[in-house]
């Protein structure tokens, strides 16, 4: 499990987006709606940041009806808005891409981040660098198919984070699953 209280709200700076927590590409909201109820004690902002569309459906499905967590228009191929913020999070969007285009989102994020401060959570497949399951393969399979991208090893996650100027804290498991937090920081 990742440790919220001793990454993310220990050290917490409540003045202006320093306090924020962002969910880049996040749908409508589903993940930080969890995150509210399992970490109430969080007193940063929440931030859901999607397409056009996907915040229009998510409004209408009341998120940030009641102001706790806020909702704005971004493309994660263009420059991050809201710099210096707590963290950044994004579940299953860089699988969706080549190393090319995860080269740019990680680029937007980077210029964002504040150095000791800033964490970039990435929320992913981690298959084993070795002996991986055929489940686990056959996904990675189907992305190269499909979206022309992949599942990433342990060691391909640490050569294209690192390739942008950030380094891997450390990989958080649930366990047997092939999915994982990825805590990056600025170098």
């Amino acid at each position: 499990m990742y440790p919220v209280k001793k990454h993310l709200i220990e050290g917490l700076e409540l003045d202006g987006d320093a306090s924020a927590f962002i969910d880049v590409g996040g749908g409508t909201g589903q993940i930080l709606q969890d995150f509210r109820a399992s970490v109430p004690e969080y007193a940063g902002k929440l931030v859901l940041q999607e397409i056009p569309e996907v915040v229009a459906r998510a409004t209408q499905m009341g998120v940030g009806k009641d102001g706790r967590i806020g909702l704005q228009v971004h493309d994660f191929f263009t420059p991050q808005p809201i710099k210096g913020a707590r963290a950044y999070f994004m579940r299953s969007v860089l699988h969706d891409w080549p190393d090319e285009q995860c080269r740019r989102i990680l680029g937007h994020l980077k210029d964002a981040m504040t150095p000791g401060y800033s964490k970039l959570l990435i929320n992913d497949c981690v298959v084993a660098d070795e002996k991986a399951a055929w489940q686990h393969i056959s996904l990675d399979i189907f992305m190269m198919a499909q979206v022309s991208s992949q599942e990433r090893t342990e060691r391909e996650w640490r050569a294209l984070v690192g390739g942008c100027g950030l380094r891997i804290a450390g990989i958080y498991n649930k366990g047997e699953g092939n999915e994982g937090l990825i805590e990056v920081v600025l170098e």
